[in-house]
């Protein structure tokens, strides 16, 4: 970088500082005069005369957003290109350590009311748009702007989730209740646009899987985005269907940890556009994709990702687990939900937790051997070794369990229909439950090797 042009990047830098540190002073000294119940009076003319308290508070009102802003966009310190990607990659921390400090002064301004709630909420939905909350995941969550991991990915099954419930987001509460839909779907949408933009041009990937991510990244959008076609949202939400239930599994098997992200990529671009867009499609799509031969497939592509996110919770609370038992818990920073409240799908179109799984199966005995043997290959052996009782691991397993029940069902309907077109995709279902099987029993015995070494 050229020396005039880092000058102008510092002074660029130095501005934006100022403008923040004057308005974080202008909003607190404005809440001060509130809280001793005086106006705060803005002076003018030649004689600084104070004006009138009504026009002061117009002001006020009219310059609040101005101040927020000015905080806000302290984020473009890294995400805007003051600071170069060289000077991101070689401190990561200060692009976290920035983000935090940004977050912690909107907590403020809502912990003690620096402006109400509502001219927060307004800010934050209607000129913000969620920039602030999107601006912290990537850059707390460094490994989504860098490098995806299969294990940051199915981690994060559902972003809003994932914020809301995260211990690593806990921050972030009071700010989260007062997001509406649409700013959460301009948060998903920025967010999988920076993850999807890792490999869109990637050459190795199918020309099919290049082409939807780029008509994704340049149609979806957030819920209320001008640049919004209809027509085109369509055509992809279809060609989505016909991807994911006929092509894929003939071009990707799941041979390659890379090929489980594209997977996920792809469950969630179909994802979005199911939750924030149907108002917006044509009426009776949604009915048409259901009634259609692709559906049940569709349906067992959504459950095998389920799984595979199943697993991935199941090993992130062992892995806190055995943290705690060699005494070094660490602050690590993930996106995920506490998996309470996760839909098995996100079609409308029965109620999966109202069935029966064991009743369901019950009379299935080859059906019952499978759900055995997947429960003792998931099983965990961290609460006998570490000598204590671990309900946190248990419980995971009981939903990882029952997540596979759901999986095993959609799988068991294509079975159903003795078609033989359906073996290539019921392996490439299959595919996910081996991938969650093999990182459960990497992961087992990597805790079991440790055990060993500390008891010799």
């Amino acid at each position: 970088m050229g020396a005039a042009r880092r000058l102008r990047k510092a002074r660029q830098l130095k501005k934006k500082m100022v403008d923040a540190g004057r308005g974080l002073a202008n909003l607190f000294e404005k809440r001060i005069y509130e809280l001793r119940g005086a106006p705060f009076l803005f002076k003018t003319g030649e004689g600084h005369r104070p004006v009138s308290a009504d026009v002061s508070q117009s002001i006020i009102e009219s310059w609040e957003g101005m101040w927020l802003r000015s905080i806000a966009q302290l984020d473009e310190i890294w995400n805007g290109g003051l600071m170069g990607i060289e000077e991101c990659f070689e401190d990561l921390g200060l692009m976290g350590y920035g983000s935090d400090l940004i977050i912690l002064f909107f907590n403020i301004f809502h912990t003690y009311q620096i402006v109400t709630h509502k001219r927060l909420a307004c800010f934050l939905n209607e000129e913000n748009r969620g920039r602030l909350i999107f601006s912290y995941s990537v850059s707390r969550f460094s490994s989504t702007r860098w490098h995806l991991s299969l294990r940051d990915t199915y981690r994060n099954l559902n972003l809003r989730l994932s914020l809301q419930e995260s211990r690593s987001t806990k921050n972030l509460a009071g700010l989260l209740k007062l997001l509406g839909w649409d700013t959460w779907g301009s948060i998903e949408f920025d967010y999988l646009a920076t993850e999807l933009s890792q490999t869109t041009y990637d050459r190795s990937l199918p020309q099919d899987l290049r082409a939807m991510k780029a008509t994704f990244l340049e149609f979806a959008g957030s819920p209320s985005q001008d640049k919004l076609s209809v027509a085109e949202l369509e055509g992809l939400l279809r060609r989505l269907v016909t991807y994911i239930s006929e092509e894929l599994p003939h071009q990707m098997l799941g041979s390659h940890s890379s090929d489980f992200i594209e997977f996920k990529l792809l469950y969630d671009m179909f994802s979005f556009i199911v939750r924030y867009h149907t108002h917006i499609l044509s009426e009776g799509l949604l009915k048409e994709i259901q009634q259609s031969s692709k559906f049940d497939r569709i349906c067992a592509f959504e459950q095998a990702v389920g799984l595979l996110s199943n697993a991935l919770y199941s090993l992130h609370v062992r892995r806190c687990e055995f943290e705690k038992y060699l005494v070094e818990a660490k602050n690590s920073h993930y996106l995920i939900d506490s998996n309470q409240k996760r839909s098995y799908t996100i079609f409308e179109v029965e109620d999966m937790e109202a069935i029966d799984l064991d009743h369901f199966f019950e009379a299935q005995g080859s059906v019952k051997d499978e759900l055995n043997e997947f429960h003792s290959r998931v099983a965990s052996n961290l609460p006998r070794i570490c000598g204590n009782q671990c309900p946190e691991i248990d419980s995971s397993i009981k939903q990882l369990s029952t997540q596979f029940q759901v999986y095993l069902l959609r799988l068991n309907r294509i079975t159903a229909q003795n078609n033989p077109e359906n073996s290539q995709f019921l392996r490439f279902i299959q595919s996910f439950k081996d991938k969650a099987v093999d990182l459960v029993q990497k992961d087992e015995k990597y805790y079991q090797e440790w055990f060993a070494m500390l008891n010799k």
